[in-house]
């Protein structure tokens, strides 16, 4: 019989299964309180055989979800006890988002997350930190966008993923439109051409405009030949020298 023929045969790393394979599979595992990955090779020796009791149990298992992960949600190595969100995971295993979201999908599947927190040794293989992204044709790494935004890099990585889902991904290369936060305005900027130093705030006040001003400024020119422009004046529209308006009096 071809499963005797099976018997002492090395086993495959991997198996793709059907939907029906995976529901009886799981269903013997529990008859025999067995893990997932024992049944499957014993099912594949020929040591198990399912019933039509196993038949009846598969049909009321669910299949395991596939939605995706958040990137803020947090997974436990069982192994070294280490608890890290899939961000902080994607860094320490050299790979991206999408690769931890396969490697879980099979784990839940298989019942083995042995190879969950395997680090990658491809050196092809890059974090999304190191991935170059292109935006109105300025290319950088994700991980300087994350600068020039001004967030951590964490906080682009959840931006972009969210806007790209929505198809909107040009959104992530925007500035927030929130108040910059307390922070900056105590942040330190020079003036490449006068080598002048003053916080923003001060530089707010000096150029008779918002910290807010200045924070979108920063944005738009840090790290190009323009940077000189944050600290400039803004323009007025129209004809410069002509005296404004007095407000009539009630």
């Amino acid at each position: 019989m071809a499963t005797t023929a099976l018997r002492g045969a090395k086993l495959p790393k991997t198996f793709n299964l059907t939907p029906q394979a995976w529901k009886i599979t799981t269903a013997l595992s529990r008859q025999h309180g067995l893990s997932f990955a024992e049944t499957l090779e014993r099912q594949i020796r020929g040591e198990l055989v399912p019933t039509q009791a196993t038949l009846e149990l598969a049909e009321t298992i669910d299949l395991p979800s596939i939605t995706t992960v958040k990137p803020e949600k947090k997974f436990k190595n069982p192994e070294t006890g280490e608890v890290f969100t899939v961000d902080q995971w994607c860094d320490r295993l050299n790979i991206n988002y999408r690769q931890f979201q396969g490697r879980l999908v099979w784990a839940k599947r298989s019942g083995d997350f042995s190879k969950l927190f395997v680090v990658s040794e491809d050196p092809n293989s890059t974090t999304f930190r190191h991935t170059h992204l292109t935006f109105n044709n300025l290319t950088m790494t994700a991980g300087e966008w994350a600068d020039r935004l001004d967030m951590s890099f964490d906080q682009f990585r959840k931006r972009y993923w969210r806007f790209e889902k929505r198809g909107e991904v040009e959104k992530a290369f925007k500035p927030t439109e929130k108040t910059p936060g307390t922070n900056f305005k105590d942040q330190l900027l020079t003036n490449p051409r006068t080598q002048q130093t003053l916080t923003a705030e001060q530089w707010a006040e000096k150029l008779g405009q918002t910290v807010k001003q200045i924070y979108f400024k920063v944005y738009q020119y840090k790290g190009t030949d323009n940077y000189y422009k944050v600290f400039e004046p803004l323009k007025r529209s129209g004809n410069t020298n002509k005296p404004l308006k007095k407000s009539k009096q009630v």
